[in-house]
């Protein structure tokens, strides 16, 4: 069953949208959009979300932790 969920990049205000399988997790969603899931926070509703977790339907914002220059 196809999953869908929308990244938001923050700071940067980016929309990325995710359709995958059931069971795919966040670590592989941002992988697959060439970001090091070690460099970022994954957060839904104030609430941080390990890398390994299935995706869940909805958006998830996604916080750059370190600098890129």
């Amino acid at each position: 069953m196809p999953v869908h969920c929308t990244f938001l990049l923050v700071p940067d205000g980016g929309v990325l949208e995710y359709e995958g399988e059931t069971g795919d997790t966040y670590e592989e969603a941002l992988l697959s959009f060439c970001i090091n899931p070690d460099t970022v926070l994954i957060i839904s509703g104030k609430i941080s979300i390990p890398q390994d977790e299935p995706i869940k339907e909805g958006m998830v914002e996604i916080i750059s932790t370190c600098s890129r220059g």
